[in-house]
């Protein structure tokens, strides 16, 4: 028997007691998220937002959370975590009580705890009320929910008084949360911590104005 026929039959006969070769395959890694985040400019007195559509493969994707991150006008700061819905979109809205340009950042993990991504900064700007460069006659007091379930407000006066802010709750009880002084621009904002599953909760703010006349706001449903 020759070589060749001999290498022949040994191939077959190892066919036969191993088996053919089984296919190669490797764990793919995840497919990429593309992230896409757009902030809005707007006045100091009005709800701004931010908001980020999370994609794979063209597809929305749904269940990651979203760490949104601004910062500025000057020292202003402020953070928030959101998920992202069947659309994979993540929204935030939040106020801004100082004029002049903000960043915010967007920091994006999946259900086990994950980086994903991370989009940003996106600048964008506050603007001065445009409806009023007056002081006004009686002091104007804005609110809004932010995503986390804190309730933002803002109060514009006269500046140098000292505002005092009054929660109520269903029943009419009335709760003193938070105080400050009024900026030189007659501006104080308040960040409230609410714990009552997104119910509507109502505000006003007392000012004290510098020659000791107190004034009242009128009221904010917050939701």
């Amino acid at each position: 028997m020759d070589v060749q026929r001999l290498l022949l039959l040994l191939t077959s006969l190892l066919l036969v007691l191993t088996g053919p070769p089984a296919l190669a395959t490797a764990e793919s890694e995840p497919a990429e998220v593309q992230l896409v985040l757009e902030v809005t400019s707007g006045e100091t007195d009005d709800a701004l937002g931010a908001r980020l559509e999370a994609t794979r493969n063209g597809a929305p994707a749904s269940g990651l959370t979203v760490s949104f991150e601004r910062s500025g006008p000057e020292e202003e700061s402020d953070r928030a975590m959101a998920t992202t819905d069947s659309s994979g979109v993540a929204s935030w809205s939040f106020m801004v009580a100082g004029e002049g340009p903000f960043e915010v950042t967007a920091t994006v993990t999946d259900p086990a705890g994950n980086r994903v991504g991370a989009a940003g900064p996106v600048e964008a700007r506050a603007y001065p009320p445009t409806s009023c460069r007056c002081t006004p006659i009686s002091p104007w007091l804005k609110g809004v929910a932010a995503a986390n379930g804190d309730d933002r407000l803002v109060v514009w006066y006269q500046p140098g008084g000292i505002a005092r802010l009054i929660r109520r709750d269903d029943t009419g009880r009335r709760e003193w949360v938070r105080r400050g002084p009024l900026d030189a621009n007659g501006r104080r904002s308040f960040r409230v911590r609410d714990h009552n599953d997104r119910r509507p909760t109502t505000y006003q703010v007392v000012v004290v104005r510098p020659d000791g006349v107190r004034t009242l706001t009128r009221r904010v449903t917050v939701r």
